[in-house]
């Protein structure tokens, strides 16, 4: 590069090089990390069966006092 020259808006230096490629590498390596981590919990929470998963309607069901049919004149069509 001449000095009385501005550098170009391309004209990278090496270290800036290493760096970018140094920032990618370790971005793609933690965005594969979290890809990895929840495709093992997906997994994991795949081989519980129905059975066993509870349902926040199957959690607050007992808790519910039941209530009683409205009356003939509260229902309208």
């Amino acid at each position: 590069m001449h000095k009385d020259k501005p550098p170009g808006m391309f004209d990278f230096a090496e270290r800036s090089i290493r760096y970018l490629i140094g920032f990618w590498l370790a971005a793609g390596f933690l965005l594969s990390l979290v890809v990895h981590v929840g495709m093992l919990v997906w997994r994991v929470d795949s081989r519980r069966g129905p059975e066993r998963a509870e349902t926040l309607e199957s959690k607050t069901a007992p808790m519910r006092k039941p209530t009683s049919p409205p009356t003939a004149p509260d229902v309208r069509y």
